[in-house]
């Protein structure tokens, strides 16, 4: 590449950085302040607990650990003394933005072949549009400014993969591992992935020399253990509750089983073909460009032992994303009933693996298609297949992104502010969504889907929360009009029993075009008495 592919390899990831900036400022003009997610409201409380000194707490008093992400947490803590908390997750969300697309076109650099190009800055172009690919997409953005700790998540595990480029791992690599673990729980799918490919590479070469590098893979395993033993001390959990207590409301289908993994791939089929074809298009394209090199040339005439060294890094990025896809297809299968959800926000990775697989698809077509007109015809031709969904996606998924906030306006976060005014600071309220309920209220809330508070888990197996309410001495409820939760909660089953529900107020949103339900279209305010 000569002297000047540094510089080149820096202009690269400059370009990626200012098209990260401005697809995530474009993406959030005119969008109103506020967040699509009622659980990013959650981590707001934690935060802003542990900013006031409280600690790992819901309800100030009662330490609780209603959060799967601590870092995602403790990152918003450490921003709220310079931003308020919505404006804290935005800043947080465009820096792992920028970051995650730099990484992208720096990663992509590396797997694109590096001979025959008929120019240096072909080469710059192919890694630029991984992250154009990336950072355009509307989903993606949807996922980075829905308030949740993603693509944090998504950028950590880049980094560790970006930190064993050179052949062995570093502190880089090592601290980036016990950080995306204590991000998400998912993150030991890549911790297992990278120790892996270490070992193997290790049984390689001389074991005096690598077992040194080795001793960074004890940082991960060492950080979890104390948080593990954190939080089995102060909570008395060796999880976080918030699995627990979805599972205990039988929410997404969850739960081992064999029928519900195709369930679980088949509506993910279903929604990117309605709602992300942009992606399903990407998936056609990288496995057709696989049938088309193996039909014009012979394998070994258009990838060399160079090019599958670099393929490694690649499958590497893939491996962990169809890894964390079967973790949560056998496990956790986050759907609702037609579509995945909270749109793909669990299965982020499946943005840059196929970016980065569209760009190493390109790199080899490049090979196979004769110096013509008609390589040039054709190259405009799948340029412009590519990018136009994007274009369009784009738009769309800020229409989504802001007809989710005004959802939660309308209704959930409506009917805190309404608390917050007409109702007593004592009062003690009862719910299944929280978050906002507790952020904009002010006001003790009574978890009922479990998240916070392990003690109803029992009453949500039954279906039957109403002599939970009695013994939290609950005085309001909060209950979810459309689609209720009453199928699993089961409050009105005791109403006229155990108390009697007298209705306040009801707070409702209109129906807005989206690809699934994230909370309920309505919030019915009840006061509860008590029968003697």
């Amino acid at each position: 590449m000569g002297s000047s592919s540094p510089s080149r390899r820096l202009l690269t990831l400059l370009i990626a950085a200012a098209l990260a900036a401005l697809a995530g400022w474009r993406f959030l003009h005119g969008q109103p302040a506020g967040l699509p997610v009622d659980d990013a409201y959650i981590h707001l409380v934690y935060a802003q607990n542990l900013a006031q000194g409280l600690g790992w707490c819901f309800n100030a008093g009662e330490p609780s650990l209603g959060t799967s992400s601590p870092l995602w947490v403790f990152l918003i803590r450490c921003l709220l003394p310079f931003f308020q908390p919505e404006a804290a997750v935005r800043v947080l969300a465009m820096g792992a933005l920028i970051l995650s697309a730099v990484l992208l076109a720096d990663l992509a650099f590396l797997i694109i072949p590096s001979q025959g190009w008929p120019s240096h800055w072909s080469r710059l172009a192919l890694a630029c549009s991984a992250a154009l690919f990336f950072v355009f997409s509307g989903n993606l953005l949807w996922i980075a400014f829905c308030g949740m700790e993603s693509l944090v998540f998504l950028m950590l595990g880049l980094l560790a993969i970006r930190g064993m480029v050179s052949g062995k791992p570093g502190a880089l690599t090592g601290f980036c591992l016990a950080l995306i673990i204590l991000t998400r729980i998912e993150g030991a799918i890549l911790y297992f992935l990278i120790l892996g490919w270490w070992l193997w590479r290790l049984s390689k070469m001389e074991q005096a020399r690598g077992l040194a590098s080795t001793l960074w893979f004890l940082i991960a395993p060492l950080a979890w253990a104390a948080w593990t033993a954190y939080i089995w001390r102060r909570f008395d959990l060796f999880l976080p509750s918030t699995m627990a207590g979805k599972l205990a409301s039988n929410l997404f289908n969850a739960g081992l089983s064999w029928r519900g993994p195709l369930l679980f791939y088949w509506r993910h089929m279903v929604y990117l073909v309605k709602w992300d074809y942009e992606v399903s298009g990407m998936i056609l394209f990288f496995f057709s460009s696989f049938v088309f090199f193996g039909r014009s040339r012979p394998h070994a005439a258009w990838i060399s032992d160079a090019d599958k060294e670099k393929a490694l890094l690649l499958f590497l990025i893939l491996g962990w994303g169809m890894a964390n896809f079967l973790l949560h297809a056998f496990l956790f299968r986050s759907t609702a009933a037609i579509t995945p959800y909270h749109c793909l926000r669990y299965q982020v990775l499946i943005f840059p693996s196929l970016a980065l697989s569209v760009v190493w698809s390109l790199s080899f077509l490049r090979r196979t298609v004769a110096y013509s007109i008609r390589r040039k015809i054709f190259h405009s031709l799948v340029s412009f297949i590519l990018a136009y969904p994007f274009l369009f996606s784009f738009y769309q998924w800020q229409e989504i992104r802001k007809n989710h906030v005004n959802h939660l306006q309308l209704s959930h976060q409506a009917a805190a502010l309404w608390a917050k005014i007409h109702l007593p600071k004592d009062a003690r309220i009862a719910g299944f969504d929280i978050g906002s309920l507790k952020f904009f209220s002010g006001r003790y809330v009574i978890d009922l889907g479990g998240l916070t508070d392990p003690a109803v888990w029992p009453y949500l197996h039954d279906r039957r929360v109403g002599p939970f309410l009695v013994k939290e001495r609950a005085t309001y409820y909060f209950g979810l009009d459309r689609p209720p939760e009453e199928g699993i909660t089961g409050v009105r089953r005791d109403d006229g029993k155990l108390y009697r529900l007298q209705e306040l107020a009801r707070f409702d949103a209109p129906d807005y075009p989206t690809p699934v339900l994230l909370h309920s279209r309505g919030v019915i305010v009840y006061k509860l008495e008590l029968i003697p």
